[in-house]
């Protein structure tokens, strides 16, 4: 259970980052990128992507892991943006969002990943102290 809101809490604040710069660079004179079904939008599909995090602790191929979490996070995105009325149902438009999901899907994935690697070698580091 720790892992898993460990992982939902990464994902909602590194989603957060991502969807506040993506607004500061889309921010018109007229119109606010930025809403509040956008924001909870951002933290329900985060959520979901953190939570098929927990995937990487079974013993599929790396692939197939790395396929579903990538295909919920897609799935998950499209589905919120076409609930809220950001997106229509035109192919070009979920190829084009399925592009930019997937994309921010991997630097999810890449942020999360040099965490766990950071804090793997933290815990190398305090075992070696420990035993010497």
């Amino acid at each position: 259970m720790r892992y898993l809101t460990a992982y939902t809490l990464q994902s909602i604040y590194i989603g957060s980052f991502l969807y506040l710069l993506f607004s500061i660079f889309t921010i018109s004179g007229e119109s606010t990128f930025i809403t509040t079904a956008g924001i909870i939008g951002v933290w329900t599909a985060s959520a979901l992507i953190g939570m098929t995090t927990m995937i990487h602790h079974t013993a599929l191929p790396a692939l197939i892991r790395y396929g579903i979490q990538i295909s919920v996070g897609i799935i998950a995105f499209i589905t919120i943006s076409v609930y809220l009325g950001s997106m229509n149902l035109t192919v070009l438009e979920i190829l084009e969002t399925a592009l930019f999901i997937g994309i921010t899907m991997l630097v999810i994935m890449t942020i999360n990943y040099l965490l766990t690697v950071r804090d793997s070698k933290s815990i190398n580091q305090k075992l070696q102290n420990h035993t010497e």
